[in-house]
């Protein structure tokens, strides 16, 4: 490295005052196409001492915005990490990924535990207090080491248990929109889809400009009607809370069918995915 640093302070010495810029420019442009060379051929991840961090740190100082195409042994997201880690006074990082803070197993494990929520909601719980970088996948992991179920709770047993008992009668159902041109230029059109969770047979209610309270309940009775005609019985429809619902028709409706409208929890979408798969 002092070498090749010695060979460019002597290559700008030789050339003009003018023509410096385009000289450095020229040394960087092929030393960079070196290294990428010689990164092509070497292992996919290298490993950096913390001896090597405070080395590469020291070098980048004053280099600016030219960082982020100049580094190419991390990426220039890592080395922000370094950088920031040493102006608070951290330790250097450590090669690959960062364990979960223990603050937030801890919260994580309580959420579930006090609540019987599915990982999806701790996981929308946590982006609600500023805890954004956790994945869910890291939700589930945390939940499954500690013995407990990712899934969301629902009574005795878990959701999956309900819908196992259920399955037979339980039906799905869940509003989407379809844009259609008319001569006013393009309005949106709203549908109820119904799908029966055993058979995936699916129910797909008339289209409407407005989706009132009066047109939710008819759809609701379209239900019945039709689940009569091709032989399957209700016994629960898994809903979420969308306002079309808040009218409380649609559940009055089902109730006198002999059946009961299972609004699923805030921020849970998985709780309704075989509706939400079909649309």
């Amino acid at each position: 490295m002092m070498r090749v640093l010695s060979q460019l302070v002597l290559a700008l010495a030789q050339v003009s005052k003018d023509g410096q810029l385009q000289a450095v420019l020229r040394w960087v442009a092929y030393l960079l196409e070196e290294n990428r060379i010689l990164r092509s051929k070497c292992p996919t991840r290298i490993e950096i001492t913390p001896q090597e961090q405070k080395r590469l740190l020291k070098l980048s100082k004053g280099i600016g915005p030219a960082l982020k195409w100049l580094t190419t042994i991390v990426s220039y997201r890592t080395f922000c990490r370094w950088r920031n880690a040493k102006k608070k006074g951290k330790r250097p990082f450590k090669p690959g990924r960062q364990p979960t803070p223990e603050k937030i197993r801890e919260l994580i494990l309580k959420l579930a535990r006090e609540n019987a929520w599915g990982y999806t909601r701790i996981l929308g719980e946590l982006k609600k207090l500023g805890i954004r970088d956790v994945s869910r996948s890291t939700v589930v992991n945390i939940l499954k080491e500690n013995g407990l179920d990712p899934g969301p709770q629902r009574g005795p047993g878990t959701w999956d248990d309900f819908i196992k008992m259920h399955v037979k009668t339980l039906w799905a159902c869940d509003f989407f929109t379809q844009r259609v041109m008319t001569l006013k230029g393009f309005v949106d059109y709203y549908l109820l889809l119904f799908v029966h969770l055993e058979t995936r047979r699916i129910f797909i209610s008339p289209a409407t400009l407005h989706p009132t309270d009066a047109w939710v309940k008819q759809q609701a009775r379209n239900l019945a009607i039709y689940a009569d005609e091709q032989g399957l019985k209700i016994s629960h429809v898994i809903r979420d809370n969308d306002r079309k619902f808040s009218g409380g028709g649609f559940d009055d409706v089902l109730k006198s069918a002999g059946a009961e409208s299972v609004p699923i929890r805030p921020l849970s979408p998985n709780m309704n995915a075989f509706a939400e798969r079909a649309i």
